[in-house]
This record gives C-alpha cells, structure tokens and sequence, in this order.
C-alpha cells in the first residue's frame, strides 16, 4: 500500500509540473491562430483599399513637404497671424524628373513693415533645420514685401509672399463654399456612420464593391448627405498598386467600360455623381476619358477629378463635352496625423477664401473625424458647406 501512495503521489507531482506547459502551450497556439486569422484578414476582401497613390507613396519628397507644411503652421500659428490673413492663392499640379507635387502659393499679410523682414528671417531659421534637403530663397521685392522661394530637393514645393498691408479686407462670413468628399467608403461601418453623424452636409463616395458599401448605404440619409461613386480606375505602378475589385482598365473596350460603370451604379444606387479613385494612368487617356465622360452625361450625374496626377485630362474634357464638373482642391489625410490634417484644412479653407470655393478630399479615418468634429462650429459660422455638385459646373 505504501508503494501505491508513492507511485500516485509521484504521479500527481508530475503532473503538476507539465501544468504550466500546458497552458503555456495552450496560450501560444491560441496567439498563433490569432495572427494567422489577422494576416488572413488583413490580405482578404475585408483589407482597406490604398488612398489615391500619387499623395500616398510616402517618397521623400512628399515627407519633406509634410515637414515644410508642420514648420510654416507652427511658425504662423506661434506668431498669432490672423486666419484671414493667411491666404492660400493657388495650389498647382507640378510634374518633373518622374515626381508629382503640388506647389503651394500663398501670401501672408502682415500689419507692420517690421513684421515682414522679421517674419522672414523666423522662416529661414525654422527651414534651415531641414537643410540640406530643403533650402529657402528669399527676394526683397520692397520694405513692405519678400517673397520665399522653398525647395525641397531641388523642387519648388511653395512660394510664399509677405506682404505689409495696414487696410485689412472684411471677412465675408458664409460667402465662401467648402464641399469635403468621404472618399473611399464601404469598409468599416463604424466609422462611416460617425462621419455620417456629423452635421455638416458632406458627398459620400461609395467604393461599389467594398464588402459593407449595401449594408453603409441603407443608413445614408440623403437629404443631408449626397451619395457618390468612388469608381476604381487603373493607376500607373499597376499590379504594384492595386485599385480593387471592378476597376476601369486602359485595356477595356467601350462596351467594357460602359457595362462595368452601369454595373457600379446599381450597386451604389441613387448615386448622384462619380469621382475616381486612384486612375493616374486611366485619367490621362483621353479616349478612355471620353467614354467615361458620355456615360456620366447621359445619366445626368455630374464628375469630380480626384486629380490624382498632373497630368489627367479629366477636368478639362467634362467641360469641353458639357459635363458637370469641378477638382479636388486638396487631399486632408494623406498624412495621417491631426497636425498635417489641421494644415490641409486651413490650406483648403485659404483656397476657399481666395477663390471663392474649395473641394477637399478625406477618408475615413479616426484623425480625419476628430479634425472635422474639432472644427465643425467654425465650418459652419464662417463657410458655407456644401454639397460638391453645388461646385460643379
């Protein structure tokens, strides 16, 4: 009997030893399947769609700009130079040596003639921590303006007037149209019905064959918000960049191209314009355009060129052809933080001011809501917000 009470109690040690294997075991498999059905996921259908490429590739010459965009926020923001004084006067499509860009034009109005010197000798020193890759050149039109000339590796990434001007414009609150665009939505629900909350009268561009774009629609009320396609078109580093299922290739025929978009457009029904996501390549053929373009005239739906590239064609073509059209004017969110978000704002908001309209583009993304939610109030006292068909023309 006592050898019995040996063997059982050897045993019951020996068991209680494997215990914390076991378990460790048990936990590793349990990680193990875990990552596998993450990675499964993240690869599969449910995966989200690359923002539009030009802006996205994250090359160096798009980080410098990000930098450059930070120092001159944070400089006028620390200075305490009024927003109406601030105005972005254009921002154009620049392409060399294979790189696309904007180059940012604005003038900065100061009240003192002291200011203007001053102000620019803060630019140069903020700059000057980016050297050598970026580099600034300063003219000294007169005592009361200096224009900076900025680069970022050899590019002209902005051009910046300052400018003394003691009589200062009265605003003109609710004159100036904004009209943001929800571009590629259909994947998570969540953050699409928190964007959809958001009192503003945003145009909600739907990816047609994302896996929610159904169950997303049924929630859209859309005698607050205005319903778009985000119609896939071929991008030029194709396979590399992939614009999902149901893109528009250079390779379709017409019969192709037409039955692919009326197909989109019953998916995404009630749908009142289109604007295309990704296409850097598609936009630049003017026979593929051309076919795009009468398919959306005959439905009466009007176009927006995401503007993907400096080189589309888009624009130009609607309107020759009698199309309802119009551009974006800047992308919000390609830098994913609130920061770079704010400055695409107020660089949208600056256009805005100058011009007299402005078409921003975000996605849906957490910052972007949070940028939105932040300025809302003001959006709305100082803007008129607006659908984006009420820009097309």
């Amino acid at each position: 009997m006592a050898k019995k009470k040996k063997k059982r109690g050897r045993a019951k040690k020996s068991r209680l030893k494997m215990f914390p294997f076991a378990v460790a075991l048990t936990l590793g498999l349990a990680v193990f399947l875990g990552l596998v059905y993450f990675f499964a996921r993240s690869d599969g259908a449910s995966s989200y769609p690359a923002y539009e490429e030009v802006y996205s590739n994250k090359s160096n010459l798009h980080r410098q700009m990000g930098r450059i965009d930070h120092a001159i926020f944070e400089t006028l923001y620390r200075k305490g130079v009024p927003e109406d004084d601030i105005a972005f006067l254009h921002v154009r499509p620049r392409h060399s040596g294979g790189s696309d860009w904007d180059l940012t034009e604005m003038e900065i109005r100061l009240k003192a003639k002291r200011s203007v010197s001053r102000l620019s000798g803060i630019l140069g020193e903020v700059l000057s921590e980016f050297e050598p890759t970026v580099t600034i050149e300063k003219k000294e039109i007169s005592e009361n303006e200096v224009h900076c000339l900025i680069f970022a590796l050899g590019f002209n990434t902005h051009r910046i007037r300052l400018v003394c001007k003691t009589e200062r414009r009265p605003s003109k609150k609710n004159f100036f149209k904004v009209a943001i665009i929800v571009d590629d939505l259909g994947y998570d629900a969540e953050i699409g019905r928190a964007f959809m909350s958001l009192d503003l009268p945003l145009s909600l561009s739907f990816l047609p064959l994302a896996p929610k774009t159904g169950v997303m629609l049924k929630g859209v009320d859309q005698r607050k918000h205005e319903l778009m396609l985000h119609l896939p078109m071929e991008p030029n580093h194709w396979p590399d960049l992939n614009p999902g299922p149901g893109a528009l290739m250079t390779c379709m025929g017409e019969n192709e191209i037409r039955e692919t978009i009326n197909r989109h457009l019953q998916r995404v029904n009630g749908a009142r314009g289109i604007n295309n996501h990704m296409g850097s390549c598609f936009t630049q053929r003017r026979d593929k355009m051309r076919i795009v373009l009468s398919e959306i005239k005959e439905r009466k739906l009007f176009f927006v060129d995401s503007r993907t590239t400096s080189k589309t064609v888009a624009l130009g073509m609607a309107r020759q052809m009698g199309v309802p059209a119009t551009e974006r004017s800047a992308f919000l969110d390609n830098e994913p933080s609130q920061k770079a978000i704010q400055f695409q704002l107020e660089r949208l908001l600056g256009i805005a001011r100058h011009s007299g309209s402005g078409v921003g583009i975000c996605h849906p993304n957490k910052q972007a809501l949070r940028v939105l939610k932040k300025n809302m109030a003001r959006l709305k006292r100082d803007f008129r917000m607006v659908h984006v068909s009420k820009l097309a023309h």
